[in-house]
């Protein structure tokens, strides 16, 4: 619980400081894919993927996704 805090809170600021175009949370737990792009200077949370849900990104690169498959 404590790293999700960080992730959604510290590491978001900060990578939204340094202007990384995309960043990715991923829930381990429910294999939920969080997806925020930045906007100007500011992320915006464009996409929350189910584990069964397929998704396209095309930032930092086309890649598709389907969060229940990334398994330990």
């Amino acid at each position: 619980p404590s790293t999700q805090v960080v992730d959604r809170n510290l590491k978001l600021q900060r990578f939204e400081r340094a202007q990384m175009p995309s960043y990715w949370l991923v829930d381990p737990k429910r294999l939920v894919l969080s997806v925020y792009e930045l906007a100007g200077d500011r992320y915006q949370h464009i996409a929350e993927v189910a584990a069964d849900e397929e998704w396209t990104a095309e930032q930092p690169f086309p890649v598709t996704i389907r969060p229940g498959t990334l398994r330990d």
